[in-house]
């Protein structure tokens, strides 16, 4: 019972954030400034990421869009499917790092995790368990990055990465 206390307590503090660990199922109470240090660090690695000056979700869905209207028109996906894949107000995906203790116990690095829920591209990927023919025309035409919006105390930034 005290341990649940002392958890809900921390986990009360502005100035700390409890993740996960990489590797090991270990949590993780990682100094804020720590772990802002680390995504930033990471995000300004211009040969992984780009600052852009605009969200293009709206761009990459109208993309995905012209492509799903193919697909219907050359009978490789039903308009159905082409209704599900097409999400109508879908999110940017956040980023988030979860600390690799066992790489540096004192200062982790961090492995990025992209989280693409209700993303453009969200029933996209659950769909590529099922089918092939269909991810294969989406992936050929899309651009393969990854689109996500980062915080720091207010101030957004929105980013593309190679995947």
């Amino acid at each position: 019972m005290g341990e649940r206390r002392a958890l809900k307590e921390i986990k009360s503090w502005d100035d700390v954030i409890i993740k996960g660990a990489d590797k090991g199922g270990n949590i993780v109470i990682w100094p804020r400034i720590m772990y802002e240090q680390e995504a930033w660090r990471q995000l300004s690695d211009q040969k992984c990421y780009k600052r852009l000056t605009f969200n293009p979700t709206s761009k990459f869905t109208h993309e995905l869009d012209l492509i799903l209207n193919q697909g219907v028109t050359e009978e490789i996906i039903t308009e159905k499917e082409k209704k599900y894949l097409l999400s109508e107000h879908p999110v940017t995906p956040t980023i988030y790092f979860l600390p690799k203790v066992h790489k540096n116990a004192s200062q982790p690095p961090g492995r990025p995790i992209v989280s693409g829920m209700n993303s453009l591209n969200d029933k996209i990927y659950a769909l590529s368990y099922n089918s092939t023919s269909t991810v294969v025309l989406i992936m050929v035409f899309l651009p393969l990055a990854v689109v996500v919006k980062v915080q720091n105390n207010g101030e957004s930034m929105i980013a593309i990465g190679d995947i």
